[in-house]
């Protein structure tokens, strides 16, 4: 996630967590982050180009007005995508990063600057106005109508991006694109991490329960005391891993590698 893999980069998982000077959104409402709706969102992001801050990473994303998005992060590394306002939310997808997925995110505006949200309420990102736009949009106008002309023209975009623009993907990107991924892994619930690389992460005590890491790469993680109840570790490679005290109850270990895992005292497993 050179920012954004689960943006699972993270926009920077080079642009799909716990320690890296976010906060959560109870705790930005307190210092009064103030929610925007699918409008405002538009008449902000619009035209614009922002700075968007995540996990010490760094990249310049323009919106276009036509809902198409350049982005260049802090390692000169470049994409295309789509943007579109969906349900009071800023959804965005990337060619390269990210997975190829769309992501979205509440946005609350705090001190001039504006803070991304997952629906878990967990800060992923923040954006600082560089350029705005000159697209202004009717206060007046329904949201639904906003929305629907707002995602018909990013639906046709995408449709129509069979060939995305020129872009200079450097070997290192495929890698960053997991920093996000690695980051989300501490605190995600319920999370879509299928796939995803983790191996050698220390992840003690961390909150997956219920997580879909089918064929997830955990060689050699650290998960010592973690909550993986109910979450699904189908053909997932835990070689090595460090499963001491993990809570296994009601997960999904069919074909998953174990060889060589430290198990002892981990909950709800039985060799």
């Amino acid at each position: 996630m050179t920012l954004l893999s689960n943006f699972t980069f993270c926009l920077f998982c080079t642009l799909i967590i716990t320690g890296c000077g976010t906060k959560n959104l109870e705790d930005a409402v307190e210092d009064g982050a103030q929610k925007l709706n699918g409008i405002a969102i538009q008449n902000i992001i619009s035209g614009s180009k922002v700075t968007a801050s995540g996990y010490g990473q760094k990249a310049e994303i323009l919106f276009h007005e036509n809902h198409k998005l350049s982005a260049t992060n802090t390692s000169k590394d470049t994409d295309t995508g789509n943007w579109k306002i969906d349900d009071d939310q800023l959804c965005m997808r990337f060619y390269q990063w990210g997975e190829k997925q769309t992501l979205c995110y509440l946005v609350y505006e705090s001190n001039n600057d504006f803070l991304l949200f997952n629906n878990k309420g967990m800060q992923l990102y923040s954006f600082t106005l560089l350029e705005k736009g000159s697209t202004n949009f009717e206060e007046g106008i329904s949201h639904t109508s906003s929305k629907t002309n707002a995602n018909n023209s990013a639906d046709e975009a995408i449709k129509d991006a069979h060939q995305p623009e020129k872009i200079t993907i450097t070997p290192k990107t495929t890698e960053d694109v997991q920093f996000i991924v690695r980051q989300t892994a501490q605190n995600c619930p319920g999370c879509n991490l299928a796939k995803a690389r983790l191996a050698g992460q220390v992840l003690i005590g961390a909150n997956l329960e219920g997580a879909n890491l089918a064929e997830a790469d955990l060689s050699n993680t650290v998960l010592r005391r973690a909550n993986l109840r109910g979450a699904n570790l189908y053909k997932t490679n835990l070689q090595d891993a460090n499963l001491m005290g993990a809570d296994l109850t009601g997960a999904n270990l069919t074909e998953a590698v174990l060889t060589g895992a430290l198990t002892q005292g981990a909950i709800g497993y039985t060799q």
